[in-house]
């Protein structure tokens, strides 16, 4: 070809090329104008950022059950909303114990957690209520009055701009002590921990006869270990993850009180998204809260196992001895009727108790809980009937 052939052709690659970027250039322009749409997105793809960012925090420790089912809501959720929602859990206390995560949570520093029963009598005080000393003697009470009361808890957290998803189990708690408790005076020779925070817990170590000792979950393992503690309570699986057994000789039998959680949600930031978003993280919460309560309750029966294998002891406490702790604590119910929850709400959970304990009849004072094998039917079936 000869040298003006070669300059046509490169004349014609360059107007080419040009009429190209000022077509790019042009739909752009008119997109951010308007006069075009803009592309959308294709089913399924995610957008570059999320619309709504949800920062969790939770005491709950890495690699438990707890939290990997954390994880599973978290991809849910992701995964549903086709990455319009983000989620970040800082786990293991790093955001500190939970009067520091819910200050965080006000101030919009996170957008919700994971809490346990003191987080959550700092929103709702009621809530208190699920921590009487024997107030509930097994997994299958438990759940028929959490089914009753669900609407009403879910009512007075929103009450308190705090969205409640469902409950969570941390499971019944015994007492784990240095020496066996074989009298009310070996009683007050123990230095019982109890939460900060937790009036109950406070009252209930008080009226039983320990020397209560009132500190955040975050400082009780350094307490042990320096002698300032040689007692504390806490579902088995609970403690087998925080290490505090290894500072102990005893577990004492039966469990005394329940432990509950759940998973909330800033009412202010959560009333800004799209019903949609809010349905699939509700939706995430019902799918995946009622095996995490089963699995839960199978670590806990595995892990009392396991500890008794780790050198533990176990120690059931004298028949006459039970009934002496119980009726001393038992004042404690009337104590906060009025205080932390109404009056009313007592009577209504009593009421509720005794409807359940009517057809199911037990040996007095067994206060072991079901095992996982005897409550999972009842399990597997409020699974389905408790959704939203």
């Amino acid at each position: 070809m000869d040298q003006g052939g070669n300059l046509k052709t490169r004349f014609f690659y360059i107007f080419m090329i040009k009429n190209y970027l000022l077509a790019i250039t042009g739909t752009f322009i008119l997109a951010l104008l308007g006069v075009i749409p803009a592309p959308t997105l294709s089913a399924g793809e995610r957008p570059q950022k999320p619309e709504y960012h949800f920062k969790l925090a939770t005491i709950a420790v890495e690699g438990t059950t707890h939290t990997d089912y954390g994880y599973k809501i978290k991809d849910y959720i992701e995964e549903k909303s086709g990455g319009r929602i983000r989620i970040t859990w800082y786990m293991g206390a790093v955001m500190g114990d939970e009067p520091d995560e819910l200050r965080k949570l006000r101030l919009g520093q996170v957008q919700g957690a994971a809490f346990t029963s003191v987080g959550m009598a700092m929103i709702a005080s009621e809530s208190q209520i699920l921590n009487l000393p024997f107030f509930f003697r097994d997994y299958e009470e438990l759940d028929y009055y959490l089914d009753k009361m669900l609407p009403h808890f879910r009512k007075i957290f929103a009450d308190n701009g705090i969205v409640f998803s469902r409950w969570i189990d941390v499971g019944f708690n015994y007492w784990f002590t240095s020496k066996p408790p074989k009298s009310l005076d070996d009683l007050k020779s123990m230095r019982m921990w109890a939460w900060a925070g937790d009036r109950v817990a406070n009252e209930v170590n008080q009226l039983a006869g320990f020397q209560n000792i009132s500190i955040a979950l975050t400082e009780v393992l350094t307490a042990l270990q320096t002698g300032m503690l040689n007692a504390f309570y806490g579902p088995p699986y609970t403690i087998t993850a925080l290490q505090w057994y290894t500072q102990v000789k005893y577990l004492v039998e039966p469990p005394f009180s329940y432990t509950p959680a759940t998973i909330v949600f800033n009412k202010k930031y959560f009333d800004t998204m799209p019903p949609d978003l809010q349905k699939i993280i509700l939706d995430a919460c019902d799918l995946y809260l009622p095996p995490l309560n089963l699995a839960i309750r199978k670590d806990n029966e595995k892990a009392l196992n396991g500890l008794l294998s780790r050198g533990l002891k176990l120690y059931r406490l004298d028949e006459n001895l039970l009934k002496s702790i119980q009726e001393k604590t038992r004042p404690v119910y009337q104590k906060f009727a009025g205080q932390l929850y109404p009056a009313s709400v007592l009577e209504e959970s009593l009421k509720i108790l005794e409807v359940y304990r009517s057809g199911h009849a037990r040996t007095p004072g067994d206060q072991k809980p079901a095992n996982t094998s005897s409550c999972q039917s009842t399990l597997l079936f409020l699974s389905f009937s408790l959704f939203i």
